[in-house]
């Protein structure tokens, strides 16, 4: 299996926590009573730091890859924190990160499709838990998201 191996050497604010409401099946940005309530339970170990693979070509081709904190090789630094306001997390990655891909997924990774940082997930993203996109980026303004332009598939 091929792995996505990327250096990244960045401190980031998040914004926001995108999660699935289970009452009304919708995605919404979660209050702050609801992160501090959330946050007393979560795993630290599921955070991950969330790229695509995006086709400029097409907005709706786009392929998620999660390198979670376990992902950091040996000397990287993965640190992420609640901001006091709970408004988003205060990140700091340095090192390199490495992934197994998928079968098929290591087409996707390619010099015509830009590897952008939407930002931190927690179990998968919105679904299953949250999705806090780097601070100012948003779904409107994908081809400004941060770049990774230092990464390899072997």
């Amino acid at each position: 299996m091929a792995k996505l191996t990327v250096s990244f050497e960045q401190t980031f604010v998040t914004s926001g926590f995108l999660f699935n409401d289970e009452k009304t099946f919708e995605e919404r940005l979660m209050t702050s009573a609801e992160v501090k309530k959330y946050f007393k339970s979560i795993d630290t170990d599921k955070l991950a730091l969330y790229v695509v693979s995006f086709n400029p070509a097409d907005e709706c081709d786009s392929v998620g890859f999660e390198f979670p904190t376990s992902s950091v090789k040996k000397g990287g630094v993965f640190d992420a924190e609640l901001l006091p306001d709970c408004s988003g997390m205060s990140v700091r990655i340095n090192g390199q990160l490495e992934v197994t891909l998928r079968a098929g997924a290591k087409d996707c990774v390619t010099p015509a499709r830009p590897l952008l940082v939407q930002g931190l997930s927690y179990r998968g993203g919105s679904y299953m838990g949250f999705m806090s996109y780097l601070n100012g980026q948003t779904e409107d303004n994908v081809a400004s998201w941060v770049q990774i332009k230092t990464y390899s598939v072997k």
